[in-house]
């Protein structure tokens, strides 16, 4: 017969094993995201972006664009107060 200390402690190495498994396999989706993989056209090359620089792209588009409307918001201001 089994004690419940044994039947107990199977459990635990069973989730251990289970949650070591899937952090395992969560950490390879992690690595694998970083590199996305797109087959829009099969004639063409794969192209693989590289997510994180794709964000900092983005982010620097961004600045660049708030700058941008900040200065039109100054002018049209500008131009509000003159009249």
């Amino acid at each position: 017969m089994i004690s419940t200390l044994s039947m107990v402690t199977a459990q635990d190495a069973a989730s251990q094993d289970y949650e070591t498994q899937l952090t395992h396999e969560v950490e390879q989706d992690l690595r694998s995201s970083f590199r996305q993989t797109y087959h829009e056209i099969a004639d063409r090359h794969v192209v693989e972006t590289d997510v994180i620089e794709q964000l900092r792209a983005n982010l620097a588009h961004l600045e660049d664009l708030h700058g941008r409307m900040q200065f039109m918001m100054t002018e049209v201001k500008y131009l509000l107060k003159k009249s």
